[in-house]
This record gives structure tokens, C-alpha cells and sequence, in this order.
């Protein structure tokens, strides 16, 4: 092996590698990136980018002069990777205005019949009563609602929130239709049908009792009654 080899294992051997990640700047940038960092003692070099760098974005660096994060290969000095660019100007604070504006919807109760509706932030408090206008037909005016305020500072009523599922909680007029290929209702204890004087109540014990002043049972084919036993009163 003659002297010129052993130079160059020397020196690579004698190469410091850099653990970690580095602040760097680019140099350069015709024709490839070229950067440099503290403690190296080779000059500025050629840098690869990660894919979501753009040739945009290095060109802002080089002419704002702004810092590179570097990672390097296999901890080797010569291989560095640009991974991102740091800025020095934080971003700016939003306006008091914009900041006390809320695009999350809130759970709040409506504290009279004007929908005035106070937040629940942290617990009901009618010292924070705001007014709201609904998109919703409120049941009632004491099941909670959810608010959502709105960019211009007013605040809209999108729903509301009930212990059950207020269907046939209308008007006497309201007609409510369920309609289906197949429609099934289903009750862990019991379920019961009412309309008037006349009630069908199922149980889960297996119990069917019909109570109404005239029952009329009709069939264009036979009409069978069939049990354990019948009785005839």
C-alpha cells in the first residue's frame, strides 16, 4: 500500500462523525444546494432535501441567510440532508378580536325564552349569558343545546338534546309516518301503543294484553285462533 492510500484511510478514519442533527446555512445554490456548519473543518458541501423541501423554499433560505436543519447519513459529515428551515420570526399573535372567537360547538341551556344560552365552561354559569339565534325547532326550553359560535361573534343553535327520542312530542295536528321495507321497534321491558281510549301493551314476559271499548278483527281468509287454551266469556 503506498503513501497516497494510507493518507486517504487516515483521514477518513480520522473523520469526527456528527451524532444527532445540526443548524446549518446554505451557501449556495447553483448548481446543488451547498451548505455549511459549525466544526466543519472541510468547507461547504453538497446537501440532499428531503421530498417535502421545495427549490422554492431553499432559495428563501439562501437569500434570507435563514438556518437549515441538517441530519446526516450514518453520522458521516460529508452527507448531510436538509430536513427543514428554520424560521426566526414567530408567527404572529391573533388579533384580541379573533382570539375570544370559538369554532368548536358548545353544549349550553337556554336561560329564557329569548334563547339567550349561557356555555358550560366549566360548569352552568348565567354570568355568561349571550344571545343566539336557532336553526333548529326547539321541543322544549329545557333540554340543553349545542351553540356554535360563528366567525362574525354571533352564535347559532344547531341542535338540541334530549334524555329520549322526542318523536310524537309535536303538535296534536303533526302526523308522524314510518315508512320502510322493513320497519321493527323493539323494547327491553316493555312497549306499549296508545291511541285514545284504546292500548296495546307488550311486556317481556310475553304478554300481549288489547284494552279498547269495540275490537273488530277482520281477514280475507281464514282467521284462526289458536292457544295452550281459549276462553269465551
Amino acid at each position: 500500500m503506498n503513501s497516497v492510500e494510507d493518507s486517504l484511510i487516515c483521514a477518513i478514519h480520522d473523520r469526527p462523525g456528527v451524532v444527532g442533527s445540526r443548524l446549518g446555512t446554505v451557501t449556495s445554490i447553483d448548481p446543488v444546494p451547498m451548505v455549511d456548519f459549525p466544526g466543519n473543518e472541510h468547507g461547504p458541501m453538497s446537501a440532499r432535501l428531503v421530498a417535502s423541501l421545495t427549490v422554492d423554499t431553499i432559495s428563501k433560505a439562501y437569500a434570507g441567510r435563514l438556518p437549515v436543519l441538517l441530519v446526516f447519513e450514518n453520522d458521516d459529515p460529508s452527507l448531510p440532508v436538509i430536513v427543514d428551515v428554520v424560521v426566526a420570526n414567530p408567527l404572529p399573535a391573533p388579533s384580541p378580536e379573533r382570539a375570544t372567537i370559538s369554532v368548536q360547538a358548545k353544549v349550553a341551556r337556554i336561560v329564557d325564552v329569548a334563547a339567550d344560552v349561557v356555555f358550560v365552561e366549566p360548569s352552568w354559569d348565567e354570568r355568561c349569558r349571550i344571545e343566539a339565534r336557532t336553526a333548529i325547532v326547539l321541543r322544549n326550553y329545557e333540554d340543553p343545546v349545542i351553540v356554535l359560535p360563528c366567525a362574525d361573534g354571533t352564535s347559532v343553535i344547531v341542535g338540541q338534546l334530549y334524555p329520549s327520542i322526542p318523536a310524537g312530542q309535536g303538535h296534536a295536528s303533526d302526523e308522524i309516518i314510518l315508512k320502510g321495507t322493513r320497519v321493527r321497534i323493539e323494547a327491553d321491558l316493555e312497549l306499549v301503543l296508545k291511541s285514545g281510549g284504546c292500548v296495546v301493551h307488550l311486556d317481556s314476559r310475553g304478554k300481549a294484553v288489547t284494552t279498547a271499548d269495540q275490537i273488530v278483527s277482520r281477514a280475507r281468509g281464514n282467521n284462526k285462533v289458536q292457544g295452550g287454551s281459549v276462553q269465551l266469556n
